[in-house]
């Protein structure tokens, strides 16, 4: 569905947003749910997430563009390439964790020589949220969603709205 892909995706961007090399667990790439027929047949709760797949089944899925496979893959491809795209995603950078409400994950990230930043904003909710946070204090009035090429809206004192489960890096 729509909801498990945004929260697949903002779930992982949260995470590649931080200092470091991410890592993804390859059932988180390519969409595997659940297998908890996998517990019941070895005994141990970690099968759950140990689903052996089929090649041609998986490969057929990955190659349908309105499949769970497909769609969560194209998204984490999106964002890996949106990170490695950016020198503010340095693993060895620097990294600001910015109070942005309750409902919004917020950080400013940069390479290690400061010369490269990225603001990066997660709504970790089911509901619309504002990132409360005066956007032009920090430097980032105004540029495009590293993740969609839009460009960013601000409101009064450069607050910016989002979806629920959406994740904005400018």
């Amino acid at each position: 569905t729509d909801v498990t892909v945004a929260r697949l995706a903002v779930a992982h961007a949260t995470a590649m947003a931080v200092v470091g090399i991410p890592a993804i667990y390859f059932h988180s790439l390519v969409g595997s749910r659940g297998w908890p027929e996998g517990v019941a047949i070895t005994g141990r709760a970690r099968s759950v997430n140990r689903q052996r797949l089929d090649y041609a089944t998986l490969t057929s899925e990955l190659g349908n563009p309105g499949s769970l496979r497909h769609r969560a893959y194209a998204t984490l491809a999106r964002l890996l390439r949106a990170r490695a795209n950016c020198a503010a995603f340095d693993p060895y950078g620097r990294q600001q964790v910015v109070d942005a409400g309750d409902a919004v994950f917020a950080l400013v990230r940069s390479d290690r020589k400061q010369t490269a930043r990225a603001l990066c904003l997660h709504n970790l909710t089911a509901e619309p949220a504002r990132a409360d946070i005066d956007l032009p204090a920090l430097g980032f009035a105004r540029g495009a969603d590293l993740l969609t090429g839009r460009q960013v809206t601000t409101r009064a004192k450069g607050r910016v709205s989002l979806a629920p489960y959406q994740a904005l890096w400018c």
